[in-house]
């Protein structure tokens, strides 16, 4: 019984050339790629992973330094600020009536809408 063969065999052995070249390519270019692939060094790791190593201490500068401390110009102590409140009878609710009794409102010097100033 003879069978149908799709390629000759002298295009066979065409063939096999063909795909042991490439092959060959294939394999050379992939081993060249690793052989300039860097290798990395595990000794700076394993130093930083020993629990006993060396750390240098870091410098502490605080965030808030740079920011501005305000308008005031003198610093009152908190005791001393509890203290004058302790006079009045009634605490800050007694500086609030006045501050306010003290100090004209934006709303009373401009007057209040549908009234005429004298």
């Amino acid at each position: 019984m003879r069978t149908l063969a799709l390629f000759p065999p002298r295009t066979r052995a065409l063939h096999r050339l063909m795909l042991g070249a490439t092959a060959f390519m294939w394999l050379n270019s992939a081993s060249a790629q690793l052989a300039a692939y860097p290798r990395i060094d595990p000794a700076p790791t394993a130093r930083a992973a020993d629990p006993k190593a060396p750390v240098p201490t870091p410098a502490y500068r605080s965030v808030l330094a740079d920011l501005p401390t305000g308008v005031e110009e003198a610093k009152v102590d908190w005791r001393d600020a509890n203290a004058a409140v302790a006079q009045f009878k009634r605490g800050h609710a007694d500086i609030l009536k006045w501050e306010t009794d003290s100090t004209p409102s934006a709303g009373a010097a401009a007057g209040k809408p549908g009234q005429e100033k004298p």
